[in-house]
């Protein structure tokens, strides 16, 4: 047999996907100066976590402190009420891929 016949019905899948970095894509306005830490959930992984620090009104830095494992699409990040609506994008790198049938 070809490989491709042995490879019939075959998925190539994520196995290894971790969060690398934060993004801030808004820093919000009228925040509270605060430091803390982030929430990440959803995307199929777990494990994550993250940290923020807010001062002169806005969001100023975001750091990974752990990318965690197993995210199959991007988790949603967020954090404690710190009087403003900053965002905060995740982004995971695939680390591998497996092969399920």
């Amino acid at each position: 047999r070809s490989s491709v016949e042995l490879f019939t019905g075959v998925q190539s899948v994520s196995i290894l996907s971790s969060v690398v970095n934060l993004q801030i894509t808004s820093s919000g306005s009228g925040c509270q100066n605060r430091s803390g830490n982030l929430t990440i959930t959803g995307g199929g992984g777990a494990g994550a976590a993250g940290s923020y620090v807010s001062t002169g009104g806005s969001l100023v830095s975001v750091n990974v402190d752990s990318g965690g494992f197993g995210f199959t699409s991007d988790p949603a990040v967020s954090m404690g009420n710190i009087g403003c609506s900053p965002s905060v994008t995740a982004v995971r790198a695939v680390g591998g891929t497996g092969c399920v049938q």
